[in-house]
C-alpha cells in the first residue's frame, strides 16, 4: 500500500470533515457548555452552603489542604485503644454467666 493510495480524494475528505467537526464541537464547548457548567456548579455550591460566603470560603480552604487523614486516623486508634477491653468485657461476661 503506497502513499499515492493513502492521499485519495475520499481520504482526504474524511480527514477534512474530521477538523471541522473538532472545530465545532471544541467551539461549542468554548462558548456554550463550559458557561453553561461554571453557571449550575457555581449555583449548586451556593445552595450547598446556603449562600454562605464564610462557609464557602472555609470549603476552599479544606480542599487546598488536600488528602489529609487526620479524622479517620483519630477514629482508628480510638476503636483500637478500646478494642482490648471490649474482648476482655466479652471473655468476662462469657465466664460470669
Amino acid at each position: 500500500m503506497g502513499i499515492r493510495n493513502l492521499l485519495t480524494w475520499k481520504t482526504s475528505r474524511y480527514v477534512l470533515f474530521t477538523v471541522i467537526l473538532g472545530a465545532l464541537g471544541s467551539g461549542a464547548w468554548e462558548w456554550m457548555l463550559k458557561p453553561i457548567i461554571r453557571v449550575a456548579s457555581n449555583f449548586g455550591l451556593s445552595i450547598a452552603t446556603l449562600g454562605l460566603e464564610k462557609f464557602k470560603n472555609s470549603l476552599y480552604a479544606d480542599i487546598a489542604l488536600g488528602f489529609h487523614e487526620d479524622p479517620s486516623l483519630r477514629l482508628y486508634s480510638v476503636i483500637f485503644r478500646l478494642l482490648p477491653f471490649f474482648i476482655l468485657g466479652v471473655i468476662v461476661g462469657a465466664f460470669l454467666a
